[in-house]
């Protein structure tokens, strides 16, 4: 809440002394005159009540490697345009690519993005250097986001520091896989869990995961590296949802890591 007239609050201070001094000897009445003072003090004040911001600022982070299929520009180019379609003009869309280093190819603007810039050196895919520095660029950002566009195959160790900045900043990462297809393609598409928990309270995590057919496959839910659930399911071709439950013991930050294999992977 803000005032237009916020200098006018002082009249409560010789107003509250007044109605000291003349004060009624029933209770109900100085009751009265003292809500009936607030409201007139409140309402000389102009007070304004402003919604709260809305604003997005959404970092794609693009593995643009050698071990991403030919058609990644195209496809992530095609991807950023939609989503920009979907943006508020308040909304802030950044892009960044990686490979063996992170190449930022447009800040967080409102502009529409006008495509990559040529990478050099693709050896290398240092997914964790190039989240890590999205997670520094959204660090003052009220509502920010990032959004992984890989296959997934990393080059520079495991996801934990990004993972435990990520949570301690608030600042989500949704991944979109994209690699070569085959005859049975599995993918995990989303992993949803709550990024803050009370200690002992039942949490879910939700994991969405695309098949190009009807197949069995084994899945296995990891909690700070150790396999906490795991069994068979039958994946139907198209989306299937799986929901897991844990409850947190211990303080700190923990880690969710959901494995899907079939038999001839």
């Amino acid at each position: 809440m803000t005032f237009i007239a916020p200098w006018l609050l002082l009249l409560s201070i010789p107003i509250g002394w007044l109605l000291w001094l003349h004060r009624h000897p029933f209770k109900v009445v100085n009751t009265i005159r003292i809500l009936l003072s607030i409201m007139i003090v409140l309402g000389l004040t102009e007070p304004q009540i402003s919604a709260p911001t809305t604003q997005q600022d959404i970092l794609v982070v693009v593995d643009r490697s050698d071990s991403m299929p030919s058609t990644t520009d195209k496809y992530a180019i095609e991807w950023i345009q939609t989503l920009e379609g979907q943006l508020r003009p308040s909304d802030s869309l950044g892009v960044i690519s990686v490979a063996t280093n992170t190449q930022i190819d447009q800040r967080l603007s409102p502009d529409p993005f006008k495509g990559f810039s040529a990478i050099e050196n693709t050896k290398q895919s240092n997914l964790n250097q190039s989240l890590l520095q999205a997670i520094q660029l959204l660090k003052q950002s009220p509502s920010g986001k990032i959004v992984l566009i890989s296959d997934g195959a990393k080059t520079d160790g495991g996801f934990h520091t990004v993972e435990a900045e990520a949570i301690t900043g608030g600042t989500p990462i949704h991944t979109i896989y994209k690699g070569n297809s085959s005859k049975s393609d599995i993918k995990i598409t989303n992993v949803q869990s709550p990024s803050k928990i009370k200690e002992g309270d039942q949490t879910s995590i939700i994991v969405n995961i695309e098949s190009s057919t009807d197949q069995t496959a084994n899945i296995v839910l990891y909690k700070d590296d150790v396999p906490i659930a795991q069994g068979a399911k039958l994946l139907k071709a198209g989306n299937t949802t799986v929901h897991f439950t844990d409850a947190p013991n211990g303080g700190g930050v923990h880690t969710y890591k959901v494995v899907v294999t079939v038999s001839h992977d």
